[in-house]
């Protein structure tokens, strides 16, 4: 089966900004794409855990599917792009190579073999597979080695585990502030930068922001949210609203 990797630019005008929300079955997905009309999905799929493999795949209430089959499922009646997001702990000893092979670990035990084999079976891939470090222990605005290691750890991991997933290993910064104290920018890897909405402070800018993802959009400005967000430049954005819910139109048509 060939594997197909949809991005924003391939699927929608860049800029573009997609949902995020915890769907809890493929309908919901499907919903938020055709009805809604959202041209990209965000959710977290793993869950962070303490101890090896230090992240789990996310089960939605109801369905003994996880979060990666859920989505992979829709692309049989809707066509978007699809970041899908992982928490990863940290290991209790606070020095790089540790932290680095957490993350290993959780690509090449669980991120990987659960977006390929969910590719496997529908033939599509995510525009990138991020690493979320808001997980147990996770570094702190001031730990940018730690930080660091992850993102190479989590990097290496799922190229390790396939070639398919060279080049879509991703990092979430999860505050301006960790943009300017980790040096983000200089890392090297693809970024996707959180942020609020409206934002607090400045946003970061710099050439490996993929796109920003905001929290605390409003339902019923969405259309207005989404012109926003598509101001800031990134090309694969996410607004996420109370209670994770994707029942917000995307545009005012």
């Amino acid at each position: 089966m060939k594997i197909i990797r949809p991005s924003a630019a391939s699927t929608s005008p860049s800029p573009s900004t997609g949902v995020f929300a915890q769907f809890a079955s493929t309908d919901d997905v499907i919903s938020a794409v055709n009805t809604y009309g959202w041209p990209g999905i965000a959710m977290t799929e793993g869950s962070s855990i303490s101890g090896s493999p230090y992240t789990k795949p996310v089960i939605p209430g109801g369905t003994s599917e996880n979060a990666t089959e859920i989505i992979e499922a829709a692309y049989a009646h809707a066509s978007f792009w699809w970041l899908s997001e992982w928490e990863v702990a940290g290991r209790p000893e606070a020095i790089a190579t540790s932290y680095k092979a957490a993350a290993h670990t959780a690509a090449f035990q669980v991120a990987g073999p659960t977006v390929i084999a969910a590719a496997n079976k529908g033939g599509y891939l995510p525009e990138f597979i991020v690493l979320d470090p808001e997980g147990v222990r996770a570094p702190t605005s001031s730990q940018k080695s730690l930080a660091q290691a992850m993102i190479d750890g989590w990097i290496a991991g799922l190229t390790a585990y396939s070639s398919e997933l060279t080049y879509l290993g991703a990092w979430y910064i999860p505050g301006e502030v960790f943009f300017g104290d980790w040096d983000a920018n200089s890392m090297g890897v693809p970024l996707l930068q959180g942020t609020t909405y409206p934002p607090e402070i400045t946003l970061p800018t710099g050439s490996n922001i993929q796109g920003y993802q905001a929290a605390y959009g409003s339902c019923a400005n969405a259309p207005q949210d989404v012109k926003t967000v598509d101001s800031w430049g990134g090309g694969s954005n996410t607004l996420q609203f109370s209670s994770d819910q994707y029942t917000c139109y995307h545009n005012s048509n």
